[in-house]
């Protein structure tokens, strides 16, 4: 009996050995338990090594702010959520919380990391919203994306405006606004459908997401170029809205991707529009509400403001008349111009009769046209019918 008891021990000890070099289950069931899953089975799914890439060639707008105490918090919680740890020791949550902040909004690289994370004593824990085989799937898509990108859209000697312009409108004509995916968000239900509408692999990858996704992409595709952007967290037309603070030529400027990408009210239109692109403060706080714990600048260029730059400006209905002339003669159904916001309303109803006037001189009598104004921008447009 003692031997053989020797030898069912011995066995016992080389299968499990054996089983353990071969990476094959023993059922827990072989010791006098219940059969449970293990942890090397449960990350079977992906066993390879993950570090997310970080693309260090533009500036971070948040880490900027920081104090230097500040700025190494921010770089340890940085390099522990690219290497996946599931947490970091901190010695003050409240500081600690500030700057995972300033980590998430400054990293678009990050979208398998959860907005808020978890607290525990000493430790800051990471919540991650993708599994490890599904952040290597998407940091390749978007890799692949943005590779695609630069070589067809780009050419060499840009401007770093022409390069915004060319993300933003790029942008919106490759997504579709995910309107189940904003109900889920709006509900607080959560999936991997919501979670990829809500980060860059929702418009560069799926082709498809809501405002958080629209700003992230918007983030990811500048910071890879080169150009600091930064998702800034608030509110649009009452609810939760997100969008993207941008500097460009030295000045800081409000840009708004998902509001340049409307939709008509039964949703089966697009439109591609330029209300929000590089705005001052006054402009998108007419709007906009910024909730950001991060400090905002004081936004007041215009330079690059889509309808300065290209000459869309007048300070009369009379100046607007002339330009939709030109605009109708060109064969262009609409015209939109910006006005000084004080000078809207009286701008605005001068307009039918100027733009009459100024037809009729030319000898068009017949012209069918309809005029809106847009308060937030302030802008006139004027459509032909």
């Amino acid at each position: 009996m003692k031997t053989k008891a020797v030898f069912l021990i011995s066995l016992l000890l080389f299968v499990t050995l054996l089983c353990s070099c071969v990476k094959i289950r023993i059922p827990s069931s072989w010791f006098g338990g219940a059969a449970t899953e293990t942890e090397s089975e449960a990350e079977e799914e992906y066993t390879g090594e993950v570090k997310a890439p970080f693309y260090d060639g533009a500036e971070r707008y948040a880490y900027v702010t920081l104090d230097a105490e500040q700025k190494q918090l921010y770089d340890k919680i940085l390099d522990a959520a690219l290497s996946l740890d599931e947490y970091v020791s901190i010695t003050d949550t409240k500081a600690a919380e500030y700057v995972y902040n300033a980590v998430f909004f400054d990293c678009a690289e990050l979208f398998y990391l959860s907005q808020t994370p978890g607290f525990d004593t000493g430790k800051l824990v990471f919540n991650y919203v993708f599994s490890r085989s599904q952040i290597n799937e998407i940091s390749t898509g978007l890799d692949r994306a943005f590779n695609e990108f630069k070589t067809t859209k780009l050419s060499d000697g840009m401007s770093e405006y022409d390069v915004f312009f060319t993300i933003y409108t790029y942008i919106i004509n490759i997504t579709k606004y995910a309107f189940d995916e904003s109900d889920l968000f709006e509900e607080n239900v959560f999936n991997t459908k919501v979670y990829r509408a809500m980060c860059a692999a929702g418009p560069l990858i799926d082709r498809t997401a809501i405002c958080t996704g629209y700003a992230r992409a918007t983030q990811y595709m500048c910071q890879r170029l080169g150009i600091t952007c930064f998702t800034v967290n608030g509110r649009g037309s009452g609810g939760l809205h997100y969008f993207n603070i941008v500097k460009l030529n030295g000045e800081y400027y409000y840009s708004d991707t998902t509001w340049g990408d409307p939709v008509g009210q039964d949703r089966s239109k697009d439109y591609l529009t330029y209300y929000y692109f590089c705005t001052t403060t006054e402009e998108t706080f007419r709007s906009h509400v910024v909730e950001s714990v991060i400090p905002m600048p004081l936004c007041t260029a215009t330079e690059c403001n889509y309808y300065v730059r290209n000459g869309l400006t007048a300070d009369t209905s009379a100046e607007i008349a002339k330009m939709a002339y030109a605009a109708y003669k060109r064969q262009e159904s609409e015209i939109r111009i910006k006005v000084d916001h004080e000078k809207l309303n009286n701008v605005y109803s001068e307009m039918k009769a100027a733009i009459n006037e100024v037809f009729v001189n030319n000898g068009e009598l017949n012209v069918k046209f309809s005029v809106s104004k847009s308060d937030g921008p302030s802008l006139i447009s004027v459509f032909f019918k």
